[in-house]
Formats: C-alpha cells, structure tokens, sequence
C-alpha cells in the first residue's frame, strides 16, 4: 500500500504525520528548504511550511493530510492529524570525549559512507554518513579537522534506520546516490526499513525506486522484495545506470528496551533474502541469487516468537572493475559467490569462489575487495568466522578465471584451491600474525575488507580489535603480508579509534586518507605516517612484531561526530527533580551517558564509560547524588558520588555466581533496573527469578571500601540482591534447572506446564501500598505478588495470563497510579504470529481474593503493529505507545489511536519516562536521541 504523493506543504506536514512508504515527496525547488531543515525541531517545520501561501493548520493543509495513511508496510493505521504539543529534542548534539571505546567524541552506530568523487583535499569535501537508526546526513566540509557542517537529509525515507549508501558511478559529479534502508548488521537491533531511494542532487531530494517482484514461491501475486527487511549493499553498473543490484537482509521489528522483543518474522507474506537485479531502472526486477546455505542455528527454546538469533542475507555486492558484468557477492554463512558468463563460457549462475574455512555455517561472514594489478583482477578476502582461530586474509592474484579454479567441493564440503594465497599466520613470530582473530567471535558482526582504488597492493582490515595490540582498523601496504596500526595515531597520548568498524571509503584524491565509520561514528586520519616503534616497550612491553604494527601509523586522527546526533539509546531515565536538566541513558556500544545539570546543553558525558550501556541504569528516586548504570553479562552497579567515575562499585556479585538462564540475545546486555517509589532504596531486577535489593546494591561504605569498579578487590563479595519466591543461596551444586531453584522461578514448570522458559523482562512495583509487584516474562506469562517487600523466600505470585493473552513478549508493565490492583500492559510481535490470541495494549485488573484478573483489549483500531513501550497519564487517563516510526496516543475515552504530538522524527522509539507532576512525557529512540513532550 502507498500513500498518494504530495507536494509543497502538506510534505511538512508527512514529518508530523508519519508516512513511512512514500515516493517524491519533497518539493522540487531545492531552494525552498532552508539549510537547516532537520527532524530534529519543530521551528524548522513550521519555517518550511510558511514559505507557502497557505497558513498552517489551513482547510488546505488539514484535507492534504487527512487522506494520507500511517503504514507500517502494508499494515495500514487510518491516524487522525497529528495535534498538541511539539517534540523538543534534548540531544545528544555532541558528547564529550571518551565513550566505551576510544578517546573522541562519538556518535552512533555507522552503517555506510559515501565519498564524492570531486572531494577536494583542502577545500570542499562532501561526505555522506548512513547511520543506524539516525538516518542519512551529508556533509560538505568533511575535510575539515574542527567541527564538520553536518546535515540530516533523510526527509522523505519514510525511516532513520539506514542499510547502505551507493554512489553511481555514472554521474562524474557525483550528485546520484542511492540509500537502502533497514539496517543490516546485527539480528537483536537493525531495524527494517522502507525500500531503496533514490536522489540526483545528493540528496536533497529523494524518489522512491519500485521494487516489486513477481516470486510465487513466496506470494501468488508481485511482492515488494524490501518489505520488512534491509538493503546490505546496492552496485550501479558503470557505463549503464539503469543495471542495479540490491541485496536484502533480515531486519529486526519491534525493538524494545530490554532483552529481546524483536521479531525478524511478521506472521505475513515475506520475500526472500537475495540479491535482485533490474536492467530497467526499477521497473522490472529478477532475482539474480539466493544464498543456497541457511544457517545451522543453536538450539534455543527460549527464543521468542518470530526471534531470530542471526543474520541471513545477502551482506555485499561489488562488480568486477575489469568487467562490470561480472558480479560478486557475499552472505552469511555462505561462500562467496560470482556470476562471469564471460569466464564460464556463458553460464550467468552464481558460483562459489572463496570458501570459509572452519565452516560453522553459524555466524560465518566472509567480507571481501576487489581491485586490479598487471591486468588481472585481484582479490582480498577476510575468512570471518565464529572461531578466532580460522580467522585470516586471503589473496587471490588473478580472478579471471573459472570458479572451479578457485574452488572445488559443493554445498558444505567446499575447498578452496592453491590459487588463494593465505597471509596470515597463527604464529606469532611471523609478522602475518598482524592479520589474525581481527573480529573476535563477531566477524558477521563488524568487517571490512577495503582497497583505495589504484592501490592494489594497500588495503585496509576492520573488526574489533586485533590481539596484543587492540586495533580495530589496520592497514597493510604490501598487498597483505605486514600490517599497521590505523585506529591510534602518533600523538602523547594517543587517539584510538573506536571498535566495531562497519565501512571504510577513501579520498580519491589523497588515498591515504580514509574515513572509517564504527559503532563509534566516523573518523579520518591525516594521511601522514609516523614511526613510533621506538615506543614499543612503553606501550605493549615485550609483544612480538611491535616494531612492525608501530613503524608507520597515523600521524593524527580526527574525530567527526560533532553535530551528528546519531546515538542509540535503550532507555532514558530522569532526575525526577530535574527531569529536563539531568537525565540518563544506556547506549549501544558507548556505555551510558548523562546530562548532569551543567555545562553546555546538549552536550552529554560519559557517567560511565563501560561495555554497552543497558536499559538498567538510573537515578535514585529521593536521594540525588546516587546513580545506577550498568552494562552486558548481567554487570550492575551503583554510584554513591553523584557520578564521581572513580566511586562507581560492582553489586552484581550474586546475581553473577547465581547463573541463571540468558538468552543468545541476553549477550547484549539490555537488562533492566525498577524502582520502589514506596521503599526508594528498593531495586528489582529480573532473569529467572524477579531479584530484589533493598539497600541500593549493598551498604555503601563495605562497597566503596572494597567493590571498587576500578580497584576493588576481586575476592570481595559484592551486592546484596536475592531471588525472591526461594530459598537462598543455592545449594552447592544447583543449576538454574534445579528443582530447588523453582519456586520463584517464573518461567519454570512450578506456575504451569505452558509458556516455559525464556527470562523475566518487566518487574513493575505498584507505588501505592508497600507489596505489590507486576512481573511478566519473554513468552508472555504475567505475574502479581501482592507482598513483594517480605523476607524473600516468603515472596509469593500468582500467575494471571490466559491462553486468550498473547504469548508474546512483553514490553512494558505500566502499574496504575490509581488502583493498585491494575495495570497496562504493552506486547511487542504481530498478532498474525498468535492468531488465537491477538492483542497489544491491554489494561488488567487483578482481584486479590479470587486471583483471577480480568483484561480489556485497547489496540481499537491500532492495527497489527508491535509496542515497543508504553506511558500513562494518570491525570487524563490517556495512553502513549512507541513503535518503530513514532509515538501513538489513545485519549481517555476514545476509539482511535492518533498520533501523538507534532513534529517527532521517524525513529524507533524504546523507552519512556511520564513525570505526571510536571506534565512532561521523555522517549529514548534508538538513533536520533532524546525527546520531550510538554502533556496538555
């Protein structure tokens, strides 16, 4: 389904209004958008549509907007215009320096980057940046070694979730340039996205490009082959600009602020993860390849419905710089594969060229280059695997040749031949060792195999962090066989890079300059090389081939992520005393950063500077200068020194020792942290039993004597958390499947023998007596003790859920502030995946005296959208939900969702904060920061 197309005004108000599938939307006069035009403030919107002869609010403007349709790829919700208050965007514009991972200031996560082919080395530069979840921005003066001019330009994608970037290389200027949105890189938060755009003025305007496909072996009728996926990497075909390729992921949907909630699978209709061509710009299209290997996926009954625990799809696309005709591409858990009808006497199908060695066909990625030496196609490819072992650079020296020279075998017994050259060496003597175990376990998660174009022999490597030395990115100038520093430069201290490397391009002008963009955002180096061997000892001690990593690194690294507000917060949390003033918030891969009342607006810190920051972090409710944070693996921790970074202590000690059950997804992290507005030095957590501190983690002066997150003593105990519902501690020898650890275990058989398993992933206190507690689990169990402040192991919960509930993840309990025996409750996934149990936005009412609750479905006409999270207004009694593309709201007494204030981005929305008492409703998003409504 496509909403009609609109111009002039009416195209302010498709940002107010939410369109997520549209095509040309924006005017066509390039100069009637100011320079400023972003997402990002509402004044912005209304200076835009006042350059129009009709006033705003006009009958006009209101029938413009009145036919256009809230769609969420072909799950349409009718929504009234968008009225009330405007969002106001509180940040991050910029951080202070030193995040999780490197030593500048940082954005998120970035998914592609795109170079003009007329940059200049000292003058104008435009650079264009696909992020995660912040969308598409440009910027002019990319060479600049201050503050670059960013601009978001991602008006008219319908999404912020930003897959790839492709230049064509048929426009000498450079003004043609393609974005496929939905990210690709990680099964637990790439979000879908809406299709693949095109624009001839680099952006700043943008046309949709038809992708619809006949394939019956998924649908009887065409089906748009990006609906609910992402793009990976799209090709133009040099000297003919209407040969495009494209190829599509998994992507996530529903994403929520705890462990788990996403669902790569709708219960609809969804087209194959391939690689398409059109020969007709968009007109017609084929599939060309589809990855012949699924994954061998772990095991996991706990995995919820429609989850997914790994990526499948087609990763990367290049063309033969020799011949364009000949294609190459990658997948997950996939050789990699090559179409050369010129090489195979005809034969157009896609063959194996480069197998993977230690083949586990579980998160397996091989990544891969293409360039020319003595008039053969040479090729690098990075043999990534979940083993570090088997993770190593290949070469290839002549490609122009036919697959069965380069490998032999099929299906999953492929070899490949004596023609690949592998550099680098487990032995660390040898300086191929300089190549090994670049991306830890993650290599379907961040690499990068990169060569500058007439540079055959230079390529530069990305993943995480090589051993010994912990560079991300690093860079070889004789065609593989020795490797240099290229994430930390020359300077006393060093700048380092940040980790996690997800796309690298080159000046092409000066190729020793290259912009590499992480989970960190975006950094460049000076194009200068320094010898800092000399330095060895200082540095890395006795570690063998320092004199070679360190003999020419980069002079200096810039850092340029100032003005990209690009980050992914999993939640928000307030100072109820400042709600606007201090706040704070875990990021992916960037710890959790905070407003702390001072300094420039805006602007946030590092509070701390660890692992990826989860949803468990937080202020005391009554006392200030007490802070929560926390991050992956189950870590917790708590500051007594109103942020002080040297007076963080670890309390996870218990919780840790305990073991209990996680999830693949759990690896992320994203636990989550509850107050007792009753009892404010009272915590709950949850995994298989809710967990509960009543004494903020632990007494503070034992904690701070000897808990130490930096410099504490490993053989204190640390934390005072229990399990509630159990005896504890555990008896020697127990595992989390014991029946000793049952009681309280609300995902074992003690509650029932359906919707076992999974993780506790809400524990919600009623701020009205001293005793109840909601809790509810991964597969849709709901819980309610009714004396939650007791000794633990007397701690006891009845369990409410019905078969005519969804068994569904559970995104939010919202405890009612006027009854303490209800509550709202908001589900995540499509109701087409528990068709016998629809529903997402219920209010429960429990009776104490029968156990029985009763549930009042509240979707009305909200359709078969996933809930991320949820808010109430206990004054007005109205309801806001987030979802992928923005804030919904039902009033009190209405049978309509709208949406819910004017002028928020198109962001995927995870978390919430309601300050009832000063009419102020926060939301996190996962790519464009904070935001906040005033309430009416």
């Amino acid at each position: 389904m496509k909403a009609a197309r609109v111009t002039g005004v009416a195209f302010a108000i498709l940002l107010a209004v939410r369109v997520v599938h549209v095509e040309s939307q924006a005017p066509q006069d390039g100069n009637e958008k100011p320079d400023n035009f972003s997402p990002l403030a509402f004044e912005d919107l209304r200076a835009y549509e006042q350059a129009y002869p009709e006033m705003p609010g006009s009958l006009a403007v209101v029938r413009a907007s009145a036919t256009k349709y809230w769609i969420f790829r072909g799950i349409a919700y009718r929504g009234a215009q968008a009225h009330g208050s405007a969002w106001t965007s509180l940040g991050p514009l910029s951080t202070s320096a030193g995040g999780a991972s490197g030593t500048g200031n940082f954005s998120g996560r970035i998914s592609a980057l795109a170079i003009s082919p007329i940059c200049a080395v000292n003058g104008p530069c435009r650079l264009w940046a696909g992020t995660a979840g912040g969308g598409v921005w440009r910027s002019e003066d990319a060479m600049r070694t201050d503050d670059l001019n960013w601009r978001w330009i991602g008006q008219g994608l319908g999404t912020n979730s930003i897959g790839s970037l492709a230049l064509d290389p048929n426009d000498p200027n450079g003004d043609t340039i393609y974005v496929g949105t939905g990210e690709t890189n990680s099964p637990q938060n790439s979000g879908a996205g809406t299709g693949l755009y095109r624009s001839t003025d680099g952006g700043d305007h943008w046309t949709r490009v038809s992708t619809n496909i006949l394939d019956t072996t998924v649908a009887s009728t065409p089906i748009d082959f990006t609906s609910t996926r992402g793009i990976g990497s799209i090709a133009i075909e040099p000297g003919n600009p209407r040969t495009i390729y494209v190829g599509t992921t998994t992507a996530m949907l529903g994403m929520t602020a705890v462990r788990g909630g996403q669902s790569q699978t709708t219960g609809y209709p969804q087209p194959r993860v391939a690689l398409y061509k059109t020969a007709d710009a968009g007109a017609t299209w084929t599939l060309a390849w589809t990855p012949p290997l699924d994954p061998v996926i772990p095991a996991n009954p706990h995995a919820i419905v429609g989850q997914g625990d790994t990526m499948i799809g087609v990763r990367s696309i290049k063309l033969d710089p020799r011949d364009p005709r000949i294609v190459y591409a990658t997948a997950w858990n996939n050789a990699i594969h090559r179409s050369a009808p010129s090489l195979e006497n005809g034969d157009a199908s896609f063959k194996p060229v480069f197998a993977i060695q230690g083949f586990g066909r579980f998160q397996d990625l091989a990544m891969f280059d293409l360039t020319v030496t003595r008039g053969h196609t040479r090729m690098y490819a990075y043999n990534g695997t979940l083993s570090t072992a088997a993770q190593g650079l290949f070469r290839l020296d002549n490609a122009d040749v036919p697959a069965s020279k380069l490998v032999t075998g099929g299906g999953v017994d492929l070899s490949n031949t004596g023609a690949w050259v592998g550099l680098t060496s487990g032995d660390t003597s040898q300086t191929g060792s300089l190549s090994r175990s670049l991306c830890s376990s993650q290599c379907f998660y961040d690499l990068v195999v990169a060569v500058p174009p007439g540079r055959p022999d230079t390529v530069v490597l990305g993943g995480v962090a090589t051993p010994s030395f912990g560079e991300a990115t690093i860079r070889s100038t004789d065609a593989g066989v020795t490797f240099r520093a290229f994430a930390s430069d020359s300077q006393s201290p060093r700048n380092t890079a940040h980790v996690d490397v997800r796309a690298v391009v080159f000046h092409p002008a000066s190729p020793n300059i290259a912009f590499v963009g992480s989970d960190g955002g975006i950094v460049r180096n000076d194009g200068m090389f320094t010898d800092i061997s000399s330095r060895c000892q200082q540095l890395f001690g006795t570690a063998a081939n320092c004199s070679t990593m360190l003999g020419s690194v980069p002079t200096r690294l810039y850092f340029l992520n100032r003005g990209l507000q690009t980050l992914q917060f999993y939640n928000v949390s307030v100072d109820p005393r400042a709600p606007l003033q201090r706040l704070m918030g875990g990021l992916q891969d960037n710890g959790t950063i905070w407003q702390d009342g001072t300094g420039t607006p805006g602007v946030w810190k590092s509070v701390f500077a660890a692992g990826d920051g989860t949803s468990a972090s937080g202020f005391h409710p009554s006392r200030p200068g007490v802070l929560f944070a926390s991050f992956q693996s189950n870590r917790f921790f708590v500051n007594f020194g109103n942020g002080d970074n040297a007076r963080w202590v670890r309390i996870d000690d218990p919780i840790r020792a305990a073991n209990e059950r996680a999830t693949i997804t759990a690896s992320t992290g994203r636990q989550f942290l509850s107050f007792d507005d009753v009892n404010p030095d009272t915590q709950f957590t949850g995994f298989q039993h809710v967990w509960r501190t009543k004494n903020n983690g632990g007494n503070q002066a034992a904690l701070e004597a000897s808990c130490r997150f930096i410099g504490g003593s490993a053989g204190a105990t640390c934390g005072d958390w229990i399990p509630l519902g159990v005896a504890f501690p555990f008896g020697a020898g127990s595992t989390a499947e014991s029946a000793s650890r049952k009681p309280g275990d609300l995902t074992a058989d003690a509650y029932g023998s359906d919707r076992t398993g999974g993780v506790i992933v809400a524990a919600e206190r009623s701020p009205l007596d001293a005793g109840t507690l909601w809790a509810a689990t991964s597969f849709g169990r709901i819980f309610v003790s009714k004396n939650a402040d007791a000794a633990g192991p007397e701690v006891t919960f009845s369990r409410i859920d019905t078969p005519v509930m969804p068994n569904r993840f559970i995104t939010r309990i919202v405890a009612d502030r006027t009854d303490a025996n209800a509550a709202f409750i908001s589900y995540s996934g499509f109701n087409a995946l528990t068709p016998s149990a629809p529903g997402h936005v219920f209010r429960v009412v429990f009776n104490p005296s029968t156990r029985i609750a009763t549930f009042t479905n509240l979707d009305r006409d909200l359709g078969d959208l996933p809930i991320n999270t949820l808010a109430v207004d206990d004054v007005r009694g109205d309801i806001y939900a987030g979802t992928d593309y923005g804030p919904l709201l039902l009033r009190k007494g209405s049978s309509n969702w709208e949406l819910a204030g004017v002028g928020f981005p198109e962001a995927l929305m995870v978390d919430f904060k309601l300050v009832a008492g000063q009419r102020l409703l926060v939301a996190a998003t996962h790519g464009l920061g904070i935001f906040y409504l005033k309430l009416d």
